[in-house]
């Protein structure tokens, strides 16, 4: 996706950053189609906000947008849906991995120990055993999507390819495999049903390691003059992340920075929409 967006060659009126749910809730297609302004999203799956914030960081260096939409499932490292060893174990590793190194990316490292700084983001280690026994093959070396869509599941290739189309790059059946595996996922009906009921006054305090990473997005986008709006996307939460969104809607508040809950602005029509 860095490719693709450097290939192209534009500055980006609008930088959507975040997790997946940033391009389960933004096309940037759509929005440049309706509205002449452009945009691209550089969400990740499972990404949290220390990283997020270092996807900023960087992406600042070469295009500074007007606008960044930052998309908060990424507050939720701990007690949510995905356990937080899945996140610091599978998610946060090649994430933080394919970040250039920085000292901004060394003090990710040491805020998260739990972390293995060499094995995890110097990624030559990882391969020391397969190049001695001479294992490495060309897929090592030549990273692509088609490579990537023949060694992942059907899943995987469903994200990527809703994040290409989604960025204006080509058009991809969705459901091209197994369609009925995913036919619980496009379900709504009984949404309201399984979200937690937790009231707006209702709050749990982000963890000290999220709030400093919160906080370095905000002082980045206003260094660089960048408009900063958090949004969170509609999904069945779990009731500590409901919780935590309202914090964050009061925190967002106090500190003078656009926060918006789709769920609450927006009225769905669970049959239509």
């Amino acid at each position: 996706m860095d490719k693709a967006i450097e290939e192209d060659n534009r500055d980006y009126h609008v930088q959507v950053f975040g997790a997946c749910h940033s391009y389960t809730s933004f096309n940037a297609k759509s929005f440049e189609d309706k509205y002449g302004i452009s945009a691209y999203d550089l969400g990740n799956p499972g990404e949290i906000i220390p990283v997020t914030y270092l996807r900023m960081y960087e992406r600042f260096k070469k295009d500074t947008p007007k606008v960044a939409l930052v998309e908060i499932w990424g507050i939720n490292a701990y007690e949510t849906y995905t356990s937080s060893d899945r996140i610091f174990e599978y998610y946060m590793p090649p994430n933080i991995e394919l970040i250039p190194f920085s000292f901004e990316k060394m003090e990710v490292i040491r805020d998260f120990c739990s972390l293995d700084m060499v094995l995890e983001n110097f990624a030559i280690a990882k391969y020391k055993d397969r190049i001695t026994n001479e294992e490495l093959s060309d897929i090592d070396f030549n990273y692509s999507y088609d490579k990537f869509a023949k060694v992942t599941s059907a899943y995987n290739r469903t994200e990527m390819a809703m994040r290409i189309e989604n960025n204006g790059f080509c058009e991809m059946p969705y459901w091209e495999e197994k369609p009925d595996k995913f036919t619980p996922y496009l379900d709504v009906s009984n949404y309201y049903e399984r979200q937690p009921d937790v009231n707006d006054d209702q709050t749990l305090e982000l963890e000290a390691d999220m709030l400093k990473y919160v906080n370095k997005i905000i002082e980045l986008c206003e260094k660089n003059n960048v408009e900063l709006i958090f949004y969170r996307a509609p999904y069945v939460s779990t009731e500590n992340e409901l919780k935590k969104a309202n914090w964050f809607a009061n925190y967002c508040k106090e500190k003078e920075v656009a926060f918006y809950d789709l769920e609450k602005e927006i009225e769905f029509d669970l049959d239509t929409d």
